[in-house]
């Protein structure tokens, strides 16, 4: 498929069309940017600029708006690390970066994106025949044996 030049407005048609069939995170910026002819940086602004825009009244609208806001809150504090000058300022950099991964793995989670790894913990059970109660005293023993040695 060759280049297809859009303007600003034909993008924003596309990419809203795309945001609500594939869901904002399954976007490739790369992709759009070589399918239509501009910068990776043109197709991050075109989508910052609809979701900033965006009237969102559906439950899909609002987890495009959460995601955006963690991503921004993940960029920012990876930011916040390499612009650290000092060990207490990366310290707390990397608190943020921890809070906030796990933050938004919860939301993964909570929106079905991604698998629980309790869940995917108590599939491990019942595969290998352990009850869940076996295997969390097989995860406290072996958790022991690695803090003692």
């Amino acid at each position: 498929m060759g280049i297809q030049k859009l303007n600003k407005r034909q993008r924003a048609e596309n990419i809203t069309k795309l945001i609500k069939e594939i869901g904002l995170g399954n976007i490739s910026q790369t992709g759009l940017a070589k399918e239509w002819g501009v910068s990776r940086q043109t197709i991050i602004k075109d989508i910052r600029d609809i979701v900033k825009n965006y009237n969102f009244t559906d439950l899909n609208g609002a987890k495009i708006k959460l995601f955006t806001a963690m991503e921004k809150a993940l960029h920012s504090a990876h930011l916040s690390l390499k612009q650290a000058t000092n060990e207490k300022e990366k310290s707390m950099a990397r608190k943020d970066i921890a809070l906030l991964t796990k933050e938004f793995v919860n939301l993964l989670e909570s929106f079905g994106i991604k698998e629980k790894i309790a869940d995917k913990l108590e599939t491990t059970s019942i595969q290998i025949g352990l009850s869940s109660e076996q295997l969390k005293k097989w995860y406290e023993n072996w958790k022991q044996k690695q803090l003692n040695t």
